[in-house]
């Protein structure tokens, strides 16, 4: 069910992870793929979010995202919802005590869900969303109560738009940055969306896209984007800079 992969992170001392068995190398490529992922987007999150109390963030897969977010915020709230990713998720964080690790789906209502793998992403352990079904607990952001939510960041096969509509309080309340993945391949249509978890944030919740990079993008509130015209943070060729005026939406 487990397997033990060799390696380490530029932020983590940790050489021994715990992967899923059935994982052929695709969830275990985070030590080539995954440290570029996570360094393309924390100059931006870090600019973006004038304070770094709590970050939401799902789904937790094994424990990149959020042993790197942890480092930048007080509290990373992470969700995963496969029982073996999430065991190898409590493994690969044991040692950080900001890191509060749940075992649920995240969606726009409390319930049940079972998890699905397709058939094109065979030995994948981090494809797998959710769909109607008994199998693992599903939460609202809402549900957390929390007040002082700086990010959330998604990354949940489709999942992103149920969620976020199960986080209408708590956008309303905290006007969080907010990171999502956006495949190409639309994956938000499985569950009947006729429109981007992006759209639904700019056109319903007064949000700006700020920039994209791989298969993610991140956006703000618009009324922060005048705030934030002198502190963003440009990533140009793995080198940073100052500049005095944010980016165009992309």
């Amino acid at each position: 069910m487990y397997k033990t992969v060799q390696g380490k992170l530029p932020w983590h001392d940790r050489e021994e992870w715990l992967f899923p068995k059935m994982d052929r190398n695709r969830m275990s490529a985070s030590f080539v793929y995954g440290p570029k992922d996570v360094n393309d987007a924390m100059p931006w999150i870090d600019v973006l979010c004038t304070q770094h109390r709590t970050c939401i963030q799902a789904g937790g897969a094994v424990g990149i995202w959020p042993i790197r977010l942890a480092q930048l915020f007080d509290r990373v709230v992470t969700f995963e919802a496969h029982p073996v990713n999430y065991e190898c998720l409590l493994f690969n964080t044991q040692d950080i005590e900001n890191i509060e690790s749940i075992h649920a789906a995240l969606g726009r209502e409390p319930g049940r869900v079972s998890m699905c793998l397709p058939k094109s992403e065979k030995g994948n352990a981090g494809a797998y969303y959710v769909k109607p079904g008994d199998d693992v607990e599903q939460r609202t952001i809402d549900s957390l109560g929390c007040t002082n939510v700086d990010l959330i960041y998604l990354d949940i096969e489709g999942a992103e738009t149920d969620t976020l509509l199960g986080a209408t309080e708590t956008i309303a309340k905290c006007r969080p940055v907010i990171g999502l993945e956006n495949k190409k391949n639309c994956f938000w249509k499985r569950f009947g969306y006729k429109r981007s978890p992006v759209e639904m944030l700019i056109k319903d919740f007064g949000y700006q896209q700020i920039t994209s990079y791989h298969l993610d993008v991140i956006l703000a509130p618009t009324e922060h984007i005048a705030a934030l015209n002198e502190r963003v943070l440009v990533a140009r060729g793995g080198d940073t800079e100052i500049v005095t005026k944010a980016p165009d939406a992309t």
